[in-house]
């Protein structure tokens, strides 16, 4: 493969993230609240913002008619005082449920 890589350094850039990912921990990031919630947009903008290549961000509204039993990250996750709420992640271990913009990027970092 040296002699590939040598050739050819753009082609194996997937190769490098998914062994990034590999020793890596994930970040697994529930977020509950309305879609057109001005909140929600701004938690979901953070997300998206912050330097976070290892992560996955599952997204659930409140009047989805899909069951959000079937999801596991979403299972015994609810809305904190009727607001949008994000549930950071590791293993399905999560930290402290946030409301609020500043303290989802404190957990992020």
């Amino acid at each position: 493969m040296q002699e590939s890589m040598r050739q050819r350094p753009l082609g194996f850039c997937n190769w490098l993230c998914g062994l990034d990912l590999y020793f890596s921990t994930l970040k697994e990031v529930a977020i509950i609240g309305p879609r057109d919630h001005p909140k929600t947009l701004e938690l979901l903008h953070i997300l998206c913002t912050v330097w976070l290549p290892n992560k996955v961000v599952a997204a659930y509204a409140p009047d989805d008619p899909a069951p959000v039993s079937e999801l596991k990250l979403f299972k015994n996750r609810k809305m904190i005082d009727n607001q949008p709420t994000v549930y950071v992640c590791e293993h399905y271990t999560c930290q402290a449920s946030v409301t609020d913009p500043a303290s989802l990027r404190a957990q992020l970092k």
